[in-house]
């Protein structure tokens, strides 16, 4: 396994307390299941669409042009695994239209059911 990037908790409106992890997180989970994306690259992929914009950010950023992007655990976990169903791979472009697609599709359910209640 690859660093332990920690966590910061945040009381989220209709949601509770969550623990949000920087883009750094999604990138080392993405390379601890042998797809590595660099987090620079995961910003050009949220920049350009390939990857939906995300639902929270760094409150401190707030009101900034480039806010930090913030993602919880199962954002994450969906995002790798996806990648992993459309075959991903590092240096290839094959798959991303798929996963393009997919992603958007289910992040857009898992935020729906989880996060956007009330």
């Amino acid at each position: 396994m690859g660093l332990n990037i920690k966590g910061k908790k945040f009381n989220i409106p209709n949601v509770g307390i969550t623990t949000l992890y920087p883009v750094s997180k999604l990138s080392q989970a993405m390379a601890d299941t042998r797809v590595p994306r660099d987090p620079q690259t995961l910003r050009l992929w949220i920049k350009s669409g390939i990857l939906p914009r995300p639902l929270f950010f760094n409150p401190g950023d707030v009101g900034k042009p480039n806010p930090k992007s913030l993602w919880t655990q199962e954002q994450i976990d969906l995002v790798v695994r996806t990648a992993k169903e459309c075959g991903i791979r590092q240096g290839e472009k094959a798959g991303i239209m798929e996963f393009k697609t997919l992603i958007h599709s289910r992040m857009l359910k898992l935020n729906r059911e989880k996060y956007l209640q009330g």
